[in-house]
């Protein structure tokens, strides 16, 4: 799964829990046994969060590190 958010302006109304049930729903009736959800900082504990409540694994970390040059 390449992209999936919200706008802040409509979060916490459910419509993330829609977006994720319609999700695996697809998952399920297409027979697939995994997703693989990209590019989710290891700081953004929502999304982390929601995956994790559906039975997610984490297994990759993404960090952004900066330098001034």
């Amino acid at each position: 799964m390449m992209l999936g958010g919200v706008k802040k302006e409509y979060r916490g109304q459910g419509i993330d829990v829609l977006m994720a049930v319609k999700i695996i729903e697809s998952c399920i009736r297409n027979k697939m046994d995994s997703i693989d959800v990209h590019l989710v900082l290891e700081t953004n504990r929502t999304m982390r969060g929601e995956c994790e409540r559906v039975g997610g694994q984490i297994l990759k970390k993404w960090r952004i590190y900066n330098k001034p040059l």
